[in-house]
């Protein structure tokens, strides 16, 4: 849901907002029941329209959005079903759902750019909570190779800023 009135508020205010389309409609779920999960592939041109409509309402005054946030930490996993975060993590996935992340980057970022060439495209804030090639003591971290997939998919084209979430107590 859009608060217009804060965004115009912070506009006015000189504030930047970045935007975050965290939310997964039933009728795109790769999981039935994950509101935060993965987008099916086969809605991914879908998904783009959406992006593009999206900025160019919001891209200009009264509004001023440029920064588009795809999901909110997608590096958790799916199953968390109705989480805050943005869960695209496919525990099975030696990448953990990062490449299937990447291959919906090269759909929605040419829609961004399209609707607004100045638009700044965010991954989603990564949790990135350990170190996968020196784990601590009984943690796997292949959530930490999300990123690692974004690139392996040829994602490292369709984003411009890397949102890092800096837990202190990782």
């Amino acid at each position: 849901q859009v608060d217009e009135t804060s965004l115009q508020n912070a506009y006015q205010d000189g504030l930047q907002v970045v935007a975050i389309v965290q939310f997964t409609p039933s009728w795109a779920q790769k999981y039935a029941g994950s509101y935060c999960g993965p987008i099916q592939q086969d809605r991914f041109d879908e998904f783009a329209q959406f992006l593009g409509e999206l900025v160019q309402r919001y891209k200009d005054p009264p509004y001023g959005i440029k920064y588009w946030e795809t999901g909110n930490e997608p590096d958790a996993p799916w199953a968390v079903s109705h989480s805050v975060f943005g869960c695209w993590g496919e525990p099975l996935d030696p990448y953990y759902g990062g490449r299937y992340y990447g291959e919906m980057l090269k759909h929605a970022y040419p829609a961004i750019k399209a609707a607004d060439p100045q638009a700044q495209v965010l991954i989603g804030g990564l949790l990135l909570d350990c170190d996968p090639d020196d784990p601590p003591p009984g943690a796997a971290c292949t959530m930490s190779r999300f990123l690692e997939g974004i690139l392996e998919a040829g994602g490292g084209s369709y984003f411009d800023i890397i949102s890092f979430h800096a837990y202190a107590y990782y």
